[in-house]
């Protein structure tokens, strides 16, 4: 919602300060774009921007709009884009609006803020200094495996590949879940929305590091990667 209302008040101070006109109406002209996720709703307090707040067309079967006194409201329901316009007693407002979901390319970010992370919980046996010491290693493992990774999900297929491996099967979203289908085996990963174009994934990992670390007393192990989009469908 932050992302969204700055990019619309960058976007009309912008047209304002080279297209912004006058008519017999005494209305200001704008123009600007914003993007939200499929299925989420943003609430925007446009009371900015006047009084009197009404909006019209657009594609409701891409984006639902309505308004709540000097608040815009926005439901992504499919992916795609349409123009609406907002009105108020002093703006018109020619918006184009984008959804986006999973559908397209994205790759695996390995920035130092988004990047890829493993987290641990032990008995109480199991001191910090070995946490850090599993937690660097898997990091490291992972990695390797994740590093310059790219999936592509279609409709419901997605198809992966790192460079040296690839895979592919069946994908579909389950409330904050993606569950991902691959040889009949499927996974499922804790999907969190970080603007438009990236996600975070969490998989549930414990298994794996109890087997690899059997005398540590693991009890809980997440892994966490975030997928940036890198070309949009």
């Amino acid at each position: 919602m932050r992302k969204f209302l700055q990019i619309l008040v960058v976007a009309a101070l912008g047209v304002a300060a080279i297209g912004c006109s006058n008519s017999d109406d005494g209305l200001d002209y704008l123009k600007g774009s914003s993007s939200l996720w499929l299925g989420s709703v943003d609430s925007v307090n446009m009371s900015n921007f006047g009084s009197q707040l009404a909006v019209s067309g657009g594609n409701q079967n891409i984006v639902k709009a309505s308004v709540d006194s000097t608040t815009l409201v926005l439901e992504g329901v499919n992916t795609g884009a349409t123009t609406l316009f907002v009105t108020t007693d002093q703006v018109f407002i020619e918006m184009v609006v984008r959804v986006r979901g999973l559908v397209g390319y994205w790759g695996v970010s390995t920035n130092d803020k988004y990047g890829i992370a493993v987290s641990i919980e032990g008995e109480d046996t199991l001191t910090a200094d070995r946490i850090a010491q599993i937690q660097s290693a898997l990091v490291e493992q992972y990695s390797a495996q994740l590093a310059g990774s790219i999936f592509e999900f279609g409709p419901t297929l997605f198809v992966w590949s790192n460079g040296t491996a690839a895979g592919d099967g069946t994908w579909q979203l389950s409330g904050n879940s993606l569950v991902l289908t691959e040889g009949g085996v499927a996974r499922t990963l804790d999907l969190e929305v970080y603007g438009v174009d990236r996600v975070r994934l969490a998989a549930d990992i414990v298994e794996s590091v109890k087997a690899q670390y059997p005398d540590d007393a693991v009890t809980g192990a997440t892994l966490t990667f975030f997928l940036d989009r890198r070309i949009a469908m």
